[in-house]
Order: structure tokens, then sequence, then C-alpha cells
């Protein structure tokens, strides 16, 4: 279940017919919908999964809004949203209940979810890493550096391992940075694979975003083995994610230079 465009073309379908104050019950119950959740790789498991996970209760337009918050799983709520819909299609009394208000913001709710969660997967990455460019800038607030002061590195890393550095002088300010230093090499390509992959398998779940006031940044895009990019940015800080400061480590480690800044600027000072 990856195509996530598709997961939003759904639900932006879907949401406005929910919302149709004009709507038809034959509009919601013909099989346009269950069809289009099928497509997208979703099961109708008549609502068990979800059920097992956040009760009956959240099968209520009351009951979800209670759990909304505690729904991660993006597979469990599309089911859960399948099973519903069914559940009006071929077993209620009266399936034209449907169009009651409760009922149809039930789904407008969920479909609101799950938008959320299908933006929140598509922001994780997925695949092998390929190669990575990591941008690390230390300027902050604080005294002016000196035009001959390095303020930027950049790296390039492949698979193969291939490793691209270049550094930047303070220069005349922002926008008007100098080359200081560049240098290319070569690290084992065992080392290499293995350097991304860590890299990789931390991304590859929910990064939260946290930034510092008066430090640094960085820049990391991550290119997978289809040639999709995922891009992430933070603050070149060691003081609060341990797994990015030892990531930092694994860098300096694996390409055998202490004078990176990767993603905490332990390589050189952050400021002056």
């Amino acid at each position: 279940m990856e195509n996530f465009e598709s997961i939003n073309k759904l639900i932006v379908k879907w949401r406005a017919k929910f919302l149709d104050p004009d709507i038809q019950p034959e509009d919601l119950l013909g099989p346009s919908f269950g069809d289009d959740l099928r497509d997208l790789g979703f099961k109708m498991d008549c609502g068990q999964g979800f059920c097992d996970q956040y009760g009956r209760k959240a099968f209520t337009y009351e009951g979800l809004k209670e759990v909304l918050e505690e729904i991660d799983d993006l597979a469990v709520l599309g089911a859960g949203i399948f099973s519903q819909w069914r559940y009006f299609q071929h077993w209620a009394y009266e399936p034209e209940s449907i169009l009651q208000e409760e009922n149809r913001m039930w789904f407008v709710l969920a479909l609101d979810r799950l938008d959320l969660l299908a933006r929140r997967y598509s922001f994780i990455f997925q695949g092998t890493v390929k190669k990575i460019r990591l941008v690390s800038n230390s300027i902050c607030f604080g005294p002016m550096p000196d035009p001959e002061d390095e303020v930027v590195q950049s790296l390039l890393i492949h698979w193969d391992g291939r490793v691209y550095f270049s550094a930047y002088t303070f220069g005349q300010g922002e926008g008007g940075y100098k080359l200081g230093r560049k240098d290319r090499f070569k690290i084992q390509e065992t080392t290499a694979k293995s350097l991304l992959s860590a890299l990789g398998a931390y991304f590859s779940k929910a990064y939260e975003k946290l930034f510092v006031t008066d430090v640094g940044v960085w820049d990391i895009t991550l290119t997978n083995n289809l040639g999709k990019t995922y891009a992430y940015k933070g603050s070149l800080f060691r003081g609060f994610d341990d797994q990015l400061a030892d990531l930092s480590d694994l860098v300096r480690d694996s390409l055998d230079r202490d004078d990176l800044y990767v993603f905490d600027g332990e390589g050189r000072p952050t400021c002056r």
C-alpha cells in the first residue's frame, strides 16, 4: 500500500460525497466506494481488526471521536472504513440510514484521519537507500563568523562507497559563501551500505522535527532504489536525539573523518 497520492484522491472524492446534503443512498452504497478502497489494497474484514483495537463503540460517531488520536495504523483504519461501508451496503436493516448525519460524519471523520495518516506515511522513508546528500550549516545567532570561518559542509555518499565532500567559508555572508575545501574519496562498499542502511532505518520511522534556537541546521535528502527522494531537516545540536547523535558518530567513523558536522555539529564548534 504505497500509492499515497491515490489514497488522497480517494479521500477528497468521497469526503465531498459524504458531506453533500443532497446525496442519494445509491450514490454512497453502489460498488464504487468499495472498489476504490479495494484497488488501494484495503481489506474488508467485517470490522474485526478495527473492533479488536478500538472497540465496537468506535463504529459510532461519538465513539470514534474518543479514540481518534489513538488510531495510527493506515491499514487497520482503511479496513474499518471499508467494513463500516459494507455494513450499510449489505447487512443494515435500513441501508439508507447511512444518510443520517452522524453516520455521514463518521465517514468524514474517519477519512480525515486516513488523510493525516497517509500524509504521515508518505513522509516516512521506504525502500533501500542508494545515496544521501547531507548539508550541515553551523550558522547561528551570535557573533558574525569571520570570512575565513568554515560554516557549511556538504556530503554526498553513494551506496557503492563514493563520497564527495565540500566545505564553505563564511566569505561575504549568506549568498556569498566561498568554497574552502573539497574532497572526493571512496570507502568500502560494505561500509557504505551499512551506513546508508542505518540512515534509512532511522528515517523509516516517524521523524519528529525538533528545532532548537541559536544553533545551526542540517538538511538531508535520501534517494531510494526507485529513485524517489525523501527530505528532512533538523537542528545541528547533539542534545535532543540520542539516535541522531549515534548516527553522527557512525558517519564520522565510517568515513574516518572527525571534522564533520553531520547532525550534531560536534566535528567543529557550531558557533564562535
